[in-house]
C-alpha cells in the first residue's frame, strides 16, 4: 500500500509540474494577468501618456501635420519625433527626410524650417511636452549592424545621435563648386534620445548584444555631459521589441541602469509572417509567449522593474482577405495589409457585412465578413482601456501610442487614453 500511495503521489507531484509548466507556456483565463513578481510591490504605477509621429505622415491623402498636435497636447506627457537615418557609411547620423524634417534644400537656408520649425512653436505653447527624437525604426535594422561592426564608428554615431539634438550642419556645394555647410540649430527643442534599434532575431548574437549596451552606456554619457551644459536632464529611452529571443539575449537589467525607461512595442504578436492567423495584440494568450502579459512578464524577470516599462499601445491593426478567419491558416492566397485605425472605423467597424465579437479572454475586438472572407484584427476603446487598467496593475510607468496619425480626426483615441490615464 505504501508502495502504491508513494506512486500515486509521485503522479499527482508530476501532473502539478506539468500542470505549472503548461500554464507557464501556454497561458490560462485563471492567472492572465499574471500576478506581479513581489519584488516589485514597492513600485508605484506611472502616469506618463507619450505618441510617435513619423516624418512620412506629413505626404498623402491622409497626411497628419505638426499643427494637428496642438488639438491634444495637453493630453500628451511626450512626443517623440521618428526617425532620424543612421548612416553606416559615414558613421553619421541625420535626418531621414531632409525636406519633412528640416525645411533645407541645397545651399539657401539659414533658419530651421520643416517639422523641426513647427515643433518649436508647439513647444512654446505646451511647454510641459517632452518632446524626444527617435533614430532607426525598423528600415534600418541593416545599418545598426554595420555600424555595430566598428566600435569607433559606433560611438562616433552616437556623438552624432546627441549633436543632433541641438543643430544640423546640412552640407551643400554653391554654384562655384565650393563645398559648404548650412549650421542649422533649435535649441531647447529636444529633450532627448528614443534609440529604435530593432533586431532581425537572427542576426543578434552575445557579441552584438554586448556592442548594444556599450553604446547605449554611450549615449548616457554623452547625454550626461549635454544635460550639463544646458542644465535640464535629457532623457533617454529604447524600443523593445517582445521576440523573447531578443530580450532574452540582450542585457536588459544592465542596459536599465542607463535609460529611463524601454518603449514596449506590445504588438505584432501575429502578422503576415505567422502560420496562422491571430490577433495583432492581445492582452492574454492561449501561447501566453503571444501576448501582452506573456511578454511584460518574462522582460520583468529579465531584471527589468516595472517603472522602468512603458507600454505600447497600436494605433492601427491587420486586415486578412481571402480567409476563414481567425486561426486559419495563411498562404499565398491571403492578402494582408496594416491600416490606421481610423480607417478601420470608417470602413469596417459599422460596416452591416462584418459581425464584430469581443474575445473575452485575449480582451481584445475583432471582425469578420462571410460574404468578403475578410477578417480584421484592431484595438478599439475597449481594449484599449483594458491595456491601460493592465498597465496600472502591473505598475508601468505609462503608455506609449504608435502612432498618432493612426487616430480619428477627433483624436478619440487619445482622449480615452488620457482620461483613462489621469481621470481627467
Amino acid at each position: 500500500m505504501y508502495g502504491i500511495k508513494g506512486q500515486i503521489m509521485n503522479v499527482i507531484k508530476i501532473f502539478l509540474l506539468m500542470s505549472s509548466l503548461t500554464y507557464q507556456i501556454f497561458g490560462s483565463d485563471q492567472i492572465c494577468p499574471s500576478p506581479l513578481p513581489e519584488e516589485y510591490n514597492h513600485v508605484q504605477a506611472g502616469s506618463i501618456v507619450s505618441a510617435y509621429f513619423g516624418n512620412w505622415d506629413v505626404y498623402g491623402a491622409n497626411a497628419y501635420h505638426i499643427d494637428k498636435i496642438a488639438d491634444i497636447a495637453d493630453k500628451l506627457t511626450h512626443l517623440t519625433y521618428g526617425f532620424m537615418k543612421p548612416d553606416h557609411v559615414q558613421g553619421v547620423c541625420k535626418p531621414h527626410d531632409i525636406w519633412a524634417d528640416v525645411g533645407a534644400y541645397e545651399g539657401l537656408q539659414t533658419n530651421i524650417g520643416g517639422n523641426f520649425a513647427k515643433m518649436l512653436e508647439l513647444k512654446k505653447k505646451f511647454p510641459h511636452l517632452k518632446i524626444l527624437l527617435s533614430i532607426g525604426g525598423g528600415t534600418y535594422n541593416k545599418n545598426f549592424l554595420a555600424l555595430a561592426q566598428d566600435k569607433k564608428k559606433l560611438f562616433a554615431f552616437a556623438k552624432s545621435c546627441i549633436d543632433l539634438l541641438d543643430f544640423y550642419d546640412h552640407p551643400y556645394i554653391n554654384q562655384d563648386g565650393i563645398k559648404l555647410v548650412n549650421h542649422l540649430t533649435y535649441d531647447g527643442l529636444f529633450d532627448g534620445i528614443d534609440l529604435d534599434w530593432e533586431w532581425n532575431q537572427a542576426a543578434l548574437t552575445p557579441a552584438l548584444s554586448l556592442m548594444y549596451t556599450q553604446f547605449v552606456q554611450e549615449l548616457r554619457r554623452l547625454l550626461q555631459i549635454r544635460s550639463k551644459k544646458t542644465g535640464v536632464k535629457s532623457l533617454l529611452t529604447l524600443a523593445l521589441q517582445v521576440t523573447p529571443k531578443i530580450y532574452n539575449t540582450l542585457d536588459l537589467a544592465l542596459i536599465a541602469q542607463s535609460v529611463d525607461w524601454f518603449n514596449v512595442m506590445a504588438y505584432d504578436f501575429y502578422g503576415a509572417n505567422n502560420e496562422r492567423i491571430g490577433f495583432n495584440a492581445p492582452l492574454c494568450g492561449t501561447y501566453s509567449v503571444y501576448s501582452i502579459d506573456g511578454a511584460i512578464q518574462r522582460i520583468m524577470k529579465r531584471g527589468v522593474s516595472p517603472d522602468k516599462m512603458v507600454l505600447g499601445l497600436p494605433l492601427y491593426g491587420y486586415v486578412y482577405e481571402n480567409t476563414d478567419g481567425y486561426n486559419a491558416l495563411i498562404d499565398k492566397k491571403n492578402k494582408v495589409k496594416t491600416l490606421a485605425y481610423h480607417t478601420i472605423k470608417s470602413k469596417y467597424i459599422h460596416n452591416v457585412l462584418y459581425e464584430k465579437e469581443w474575445n473575452q479572454y485575449e480582451k481584445i475586438p475583432s471582425l469578420y465578413s462571410k460574404k468578403n472572407r475578410t477578417f480584421i484584427t484592431y484595438d478599439g476603446p475597449e481594449s484599449i482601456a483594458s491595456k491601460i487598467e493592465f498597465a496600472q496593475t502591473k505598475r508601468l510607468h505609462g503608455v506609449v501610442l504608435w502612432r498618432l496619425s493612426g487616430d480619428d480626426a477627433e483624436h478619440s483615441m487619445v482622449k480615452i487614453i488620457a482620461h483613462a490615464m489621469h481621470k481627467a
